[in-house]
């Protein structure tokens, strides 16, 4: 009788966790238009800024808060270079940022936030990459010795807005024994 007891305790209570976790998971846009909200979206678009051609390879990571949900998420575009967020339309964008990257393109940066006031976000957004550079350098202390497995951060100001004070991180590299590092994913004109 005791293992029976404990055993149906185990599945109540793993249950009862499923349930809360259910019960406390924000509605996403799909769940809101299920219930027959309306929605919105910011169609991004993205083409390589020499051709025009649109970048398939590309991959849109969007974070922010819009009502009560909470953004955090990366989508690869699809054949026409372009990926959707969509979003309840009467819902609030309290901030809202993404980061596009492909492989050969420096990334881009857009950022929208409330500052106390309303944002509007656009119903279309053209990202245009452009070809990437290789940057490099040499990490040694005060004797001038290389510094081997040193972190080199590296960022860049914003795409869009362009404001002096933000940076957004291009990414991290590592020196080598020589404390040589490379990086592959920088824009031509930073």
């Amino acid at each position: 009788m005791n293992r029976w007891h404990s055993l149906h305790s185990k599945q109540f209570f793993l249950l009862a966790a499923i349930i809360c976790f259910v019960l406390a998971s924000p509605l996403t846009a799909q769940d809101n238009a299920q219930s027959g909200a309306k929605l919105a979206a910011l169609k991004v678009k993205v083409t390589a800024s020499e051709t025009g051609q649109p970048l398939n390879s590309a991959k849109v990571q969007f974070v922010g808060r819009i009502g009560q949900n909470r953004i955090n998420q990366t989508e690869n575009v699809d054949d026409s270079g372009t990926v959707t967020l969509e979003y309840v339309a009467d819902d609030e964008v309290q901030s809202l940022w993404f980061t596009v990257q492909a492989p050969g393109y420096a990334p881009a940066h857009y950022m929208w936030r409330s500052d106390n006031k309303t944002i509007e976000l656009p119903s279309e957004q053209l990202v245009l990459l452009e070809t990437a550079s290789v940057i490099s350098g040499r990490v040694v202390d005060t004797s001038g010795r290389p510094i081997e497995s040193a972190t080199v951060d590296l960022s860049m100001p914003l795409t869009w807005p362009k404001l002096d004070s933000y940076y957004f991180t291009l990414g991290e590299v590592q020196t080598d024994a020589d404390g040589n590092w490379r990086f592959e994913n920088a824009p031509q004109n930073p």
